[in-house]
């Protein structure tokens, strides 16, 4: 049996930026995840990532924005994933 070869992963490069939640979203977030292997930080980018899909998709005016020439059609195929993914999980409770 021949296996490919390991690659190993690099972590993508973050920005630590500091904001404010309404208690009750955190209160929100911090339900969806419990008892999943999902920090707060993953929820709310996933979130993110799944309202920038949405928008870029299904709205004229953000497609000719700046943004769709921002990100290239593999990395929106791959938040796409991600964010479905991350909502997918959260749905299933």
């Amino acid at each position: 049996m021949v296996m490919g070869k390991f690659k190993i992963p690099s972590v993508p490069a973050t920005t630590n930026k500091t904001i404010r939640f309404p208690n009750d979203v955190v209160e929100q977030v911090e339900q969806a995840i419990q008892g999943k292997d999902c920090t707060f930080s993953a929820f709310v980018i996933a979130a993110v990532r799944s309202v920038f899909m949405r928008l870029f998709f299904y709205s004229t005016d953000f497609k000719d924005s700046t943004i769709s020439t921002f990100f290239s059609r593999k990395y929106i195929m791959k938040l796409t994933s991600t964010a479905n993914t991350a909502v997918s999980s959260t749905e299933n409770t």
